[in-house]
């Protein structure tokens, strides 16, 4: 996984270039889990280590203690399931939806693959397009259990549980004949980044490249005139003064145009250290502290994948 300041960078680079678009929508690093989902799906031709797979993903995130189980030993049937609900008291990463359906190998539609998802109290679907597979259940029973990797983060709140084959869906009197259902996810803070309530007169971001003794460092600082951002300062400290001095031809022979169509106004070189200037009006501090919040949300769930990157803050001065 890329360390999560160069992701930073990756998402600020909005402050290079015009962008009107107020976009709160964010994947939170999601893509990286149906990766891994993918993979564990692509690696389970045999149906008998997803499962196993997914509680040892579990067990290192200490994690194996669903959101919601309605389970139960005694004997099931199916027909006339009613959809489970429940509820979560803070923002979650919904990461497994699983359902039982004891006797779907006899129903019309065995060929069929069975997904599971959950509505809000809105009706607004989480994880209806969730990569789905099969496990064996009790005696080697074929496509009794049925997993579903929504990956999808959802707020606070009340959930229903829905269900492709409605018909199949194990249930019992004892689960008051809502069908059987665990569901896995992981809790998503909510604090609130340092600097993003008392923004000032600019902000400073420090990217670490590379290894060794003395690595490549990247300063991003973003000046503003009022609430609206004025001027961006990239200052680049190379571990050698050659790699400083191309760097800076690269600016003054620049044929495709790239700097000035950034904005680019001067650079100063002293050494190892490179500063470029650009100019910067397309942002107000709100949109700043905005676009940090959803890239602090997907460090979040990245965090849950690597644990070695080291959280990202925004610093006002």
């Amino acid at each position: 996984m890329k360390k999560v300041f160069l992701f930073l960078f990756s998402i600020f680079s909005f402050l290079l270039v015009s962008c009107d678009k107020d976009d709160d929508d964010s994947n939170g690093g999601n893509d990286s889990y149906k990766s891994m989902v993918s993979n564990w799906i692509k690696e389970d031709v045999n149906h008998d280590s997803l499962t196993t797979k997914m509680f040892s993903f579990l067990t290192t995130k200490k994690a194996t203690t669903p959101i919601f189980d309605n389970t139960n030993p005694l004997a099931v049937t199916q027909g006339y399931a009613k959809c489970p609900t429940f509820t979560i008291n803070s923002p979650m990463l919904l990461f497994c939806v699983w359902t039982y359906h004891w006797n779907y190998i006899y129903s019309d539609h065995a060929e069929e693959m069975v997904y599971s998802w959950v509505e809000d109290s809105n009706g607004k679907a989480y994880g209806k397009d969730a990569p789905t597979e099969w496990q064996y259940g009790q005696g080697r029973k074929e496509k009794a259990n049925w997993l579903s990797f929504p990956v999808v983060e959802i707020p606070a709140g009340t959930y229903t549980v829905k269900c492709s084959s409605m018909d199949t869906w194990s249930h019992n009197s004892s689960s008051n004949d809502y069908g059987f259902c665990w569901i896995y996810g992981f809790a998503i803070e909510t604090s609130t980044p340092k600097g993003s309530s008392s923004a000032k007169d600019s902000f400073t971001l420090l990217d670490k490249s590379g290894e060794g003794e003395e690595p490549m460092t990247v300063e991003y600082k973003v000046t503003f005139n009022g609430n609206t951002s004025e001027q961006l300062i990239v200052t680049s400290k190379y571990s050698k003064e050659e790699e400083a001095i191309g760097a800076e031809k690269s600016i003054i022979t620049d044929e495709s145009g790239s700097y000035a169509a950034n904005g680019y106004i001067r650079h100063e070189r002293n050494g190892k250290s490179l500063t470029i200037y650009y100019k910067n009006t397309y942002y107000t501090k709100e949109n700043v502290n905005k676009v940090f919040i959803n890239a602090r949300r997907t460090y979040i769930t990245m965090h849950l994948l690597d644990e070695n990157d080291s959280e990202p803050n925004i610093i006002w001065e």
